[in-house]
């Protein structure tokens, strides 16, 4: 957990702990921690001191995850961001428009366009792409393509598994399906 301070702590023993959470909606809503280690071992700081674990003690959290106090230093506030929205294809001859939307500056978003013929053998890339992006020249019309969207939640997360969609369309840059 890290709270409202920016101090982070955790379990001594991950497997010997008691914390309560309540929330506190009296001055606007915050969580607040309460650590029981009277029958269970202390929370420790980042620099390994104890926490205050008195009754009357109360940490106001900010944060709380699996992955240690690094993985949410980086992630100070909540990510909503769970999906790409109004993903959108323009045609312009052998030319097209990606565009879409995304909320979190933490999201980011992988490209490819393939044959529909050969789906492994991308005829344009781009990782890290920004809306809008344009794949010129390289289109034929009179193939049919695959447009496949790579979606990473949060990049300040280790090893997230990205999220898949592939989108084919034809000549005339109408949507065929959703695979």
């Amino acid at each position: 957990m890290c709270d409202s301070g920016m101090e982070c702590y955790k379990p001594k023993n991950n497997s010997n702990y008691t914390v309560l959470f309540l929330q506190d909606c009296r001055n606007g809503c915050r969580i607040l921690s309460l650590i029981d280690d009277k029958k269970h071992e202390p929370f420790l700081y980042d620099n390994g001191t104890e926490t205050n674990t008195s009754r009357n003690f109360y940490h106001k959290v900010d944060s709380i995850g699996c992955n240690g106090c690094e993985s949410l230093n980086k992630c100070r506030t909540c990510n909503k961001q769970s999906t790409l929205d109004n993903l959108q294809i323009t045609s312009y001859a052998t030319t097209a428009e990606i565009t879409w939307s995304v909320t979190s500056d933490f999201s980011r978003v992988d490209l490819q366009v393939s044959k529909i013929s050969a789906p492994k053998k991308p005829v344009w890339e781009k990782d890290v792409a920004k809306s809008p992006i344009v794949v010129k020249d390289v289109l034929d019309p009179e193939e049919n393509y695959t447009l496949t969207v790579y979606f990473y939640q949060d990049t300040r997360i280790n090893n997230l598994k990205e999220q898949e969609w592939s989108i084919a369309f034809n000549r005339d840059f109408r949507t065929l399906k959703i695979v």
